[in-house]
Formats: structure tokens, C-alpha cells, sequence
């Protein structure tokens, strides 16, 4: 069995030109995706099925999608928070969480994007939050598949700046940050529409 890393590397290498296309309209804003979801901070659309039968969705930081609209050094940011949900979902996945399958770091010019697993495979699936703690935020997640009840993990690293320690803003808002030394983002790991 691939690795998490592996496996999102080769459902990268599957993604067509029709699931491209989408995406490309998605972030232009000429045509949006169908929302599906959406957690604490980001929203997530369903993008479409790949011939190996894996759904893919887009998951989108509403607040970083709106600074990168105003202020282009907020792109290596919103790399960053991306690249923290891949890891995670990563480090989840080995310790035998249900996560998203794979996730994918892609560029669309100078917009960053990832792409998960579906986790509602289509809508045939439901998913929802369970809510609480000082903050209200979310606290348990589940997917009814087939009238059974599952606990999923995919609402985490997605909450945006404050979890990035100063040091390192500071270098992504000055351009001081190696993107070579990401690896879900990495020029040769990313998808490029």
C-alpha cells in the first residue's frame, strides 16, 4: 500500500482536463463549483469524479481567498496554511484517522489551491459537524455512509493565520520563505492548470 504523500502524488497525475477546466472557471469566477460544505473557516466544493472512481472537492480559506484578492503577498500564506492541512492530513492518516485520501497542492498562475477527497463521495454521503467548546468551533466530525454513523477527520489546519508562528509570517509576507522547502506545494509535487 503508497504512502498518504504517494497516493496524492498519483491521484495528482490522474486529475483530467475536464476537472482542470472546472477549476480554472471556479477560480476565475466565471463559474462557480457546487458548495458542498463548509467548516469553521473554508468552504468546500465538489469538483467531480476521476476515472478511478475517487471524488475529488476543492477546499477553499474564505478569509486568505479574500486577502490574496486585495494583496498578492498573502499567496505564500495561504500556501503555507494549505500545506499545514496537507501534513496534517498526512500525519492523521498514519494514525489511522479517516481523513480525506489524498490531498493536492495545486497553482492556477498565482492562485493556490488543494484538492481533497470528497468525503461525501458525490453527495451520495452525509456529512456533519458536531459544534461546542468556548469558541463554538467544530468539535467532532461524522459521514453517514450506508446508515452507518463514522467519525471523520477533515476540518483541521484550515483555520488560517493564527496558527502561523511570527517568524514565520513575517518571512512569507516579505517573499523570505522557501517554497522549495515545502512538500505538498513544492513547484515539482504541486498540480499546475
Amino acid at each position: 500500500m503508497q504512502d498518504y504523500f504517494t497516493f496524492s502524488q498519483t491521484v495528482k497525475e490522474s486529475i483530467n482536463q475536464n476537472l482542470a477546466s472546472l477549476l480554472r472557471e471556479h477560480l476565475t469566477g466565471s463559474k462557480k463549483l457546487e458548495l458542498i460544505a463548509d467548516g469553521d473557516s473554508h468552504d468546500i466544493y465538489q469538483v467531480g469524479q476521476l476515472d478511478s472512481g475517487l471524488y475529488v472537492a476543492l477546499r477553499e480559506n474564505r478569509a486568505l481567498k479574500e486577502l490574496m484578492s486585495v494583496e498578492e503577498s498573502f499567496i505564500p500564506v495561504a500556501m503555507y496554511v494549505y500545506e499545514d492541512y496537507c501534513l496534517k492530513a498526512e500525519s492523521k492518516h498514519k494514525a489511522g484517522k479517516i481523513v480525506p485520501r489524498f490531498s493536492i497542492g495545486g497553482m492556477f498562475g498565482k492562485i493556490p489551491f488543494l484538492l481533497t477527497e470528497d468525503m461525501s463521495c458525490g453527495k451520495k454521503h452525509t456529512l456533519y459537524s458536531e459544534y461546542g467548546g468556548y469558541f463554538f468551533n467544530i468539535v467532532k466530525e461524522y459521514r453517514v455512509r450506508d446508515g452507518v454513523k463514522e467519525e471523520v477527520c477533515c476540518d483541521f489546519g484550515l483555520h488560517g493565520v493564527s496558527g502561523i508562528a511570527s517568524e514565520d509570517m513575517d518571512k512569507l509576507l516579505d517573499g523570505d520563505y522557501a517554497v522549495e522547502s515545502f512538500k505538498y506545494f513544492h513547484p515539482k509535487n504541486r498540480l499546475e492548470i
